[in-house]
């Protein structure tokens, strides 16, 4: 448990600091999730999950493309 100062401020205890690889001089984001609860993470690793889900959603993408395209080539075929 924290105490929040009268400047809204919170000290991050040890083992959260060192189970989020949180350091001095890093930032952090609180993010909502779907169920209201907050989630705590450095931003560093916000921004490489994002990338990291771009990467797979870019690749989906691809695939849905050439099935796509398969498939009016093979339609184009059969008539």
């Amino acid at each position: 448990m924290v105490t929040v100062t009268g400047k809204f401020r919170v000290t991050i205890p040890g083992k959260v600091r060192n189970d989020l690889g949180v350091n001095i001089g890093d930032e952090i984001v609180f993010l909502r999730t779907v169920s209201g609860e907050y989630q705590v993470m450095k931003a560093s690793e916000l921004v490489k999950q994002f990338c990291e889900e771009s990467r797979e959603i870019e690749q989906t993408v691809k695939e849905i493309r050439a099935g796509l395209g398969k498939a009016m080539a093979e339609n184009a075929n059969s008539s």
